[in-house]
This record gives C-alpha cells, sequence and structure tokens, in this order.
C-alpha cells in the first residue's frame, strides 16, 4: 500500500496470499473465539458469493478492488457486505434514494457455512 500524503491508496494487488496452513489457524481463532464469546455449538465459518455478482462489482473502471464490511444480521450472526472500492478506499456507489429502480451496488446475504455446506 502507498501513502500519498496523509491518505493510502491501495490497487489491485492490494492484499497478499497466505498457505492453507495461515488460513486454517485464522478460521480456528475465529471458530474458538465464536464458541468462547457466545456460546455457539456451531458457529457461521463463511459466506459465498458468487462469481457474476462479484465481476459486476470489478467491471466499474474506478474500482480497483472489493471493501469487505463486517455486519451483523441479528444480535450475533455475522454477515458480510461487499462493495467496490477505488484506489482512495472510496465506496463506488451512488444514492439511489427516491429512484424507481433504486441502484443496488452493495453484496450481502450470501450463502453461509455451516448451513448450506456440506
Amino acid at each position: 500500500m502507498e501513502t500519498k500524503g496523509n491518505k493510502a491508496k491501495v490497487s489491485s494487488t492490494s492484499g497478499e496470499f497466505i498457505t492453507l496452513a495461515e488460513a486454517v489457524a485464522k478460521q480456528t481463532k475465529h471458530l474458538e473465539f465464536r464458541k468462547r464469546a457466545f456460546k455457539e455449538d456451531n458457529p457461521v465459518r463463511s459466506q459465498f458469493f458468487g462469481k457474476d455478482h462479484l465481476l459486476q462489482i470489478l467491471k466499474n473502471e474506478d474500482c480497483v478492488g472489493i471493501k469487505i464490511i463486517f455486519g451483523l444480521e441479528d444480535e450475533k450472526t455475522p454477515n458480510l457486505v461487499l462493495i467496490g472500492a477505488d484506489e482512495n478506499l472510496k465506496n463506488l456507489a451512488m444514492d439511489s434514494t427516491g429512484l424507481k429502480d433504486p441502484n443496488r451496488p452493495y453484496l450481502s446475504n450470501g450463502p453461509d457455512c455451516p448451513n448450506v455446506c456440506n
């Protein structure tokens, strides 16, 4: 990530690939936390978002990636919200309040595991 003045810049190569072992360790910490903090036997492990929806977000010419916003569906059920972002991390969404066919640039409510996974 490069900085310009006091503002960070991101690019289409921001983030880093990690190993399976690192990914498993991160998920294990998450699951242990959820079990301990919320007394959940089978916490949400992931959410799925389809390729076509992701590509629709990425096709905006100013989009350099997808910002993932952590949210909650109810008191304790996680629900991610995805939005395209430019190099200044500005959300690429227009205010569609009052429009007949509102723009819906935020992607959410992906099926979650363990509910839909084998």
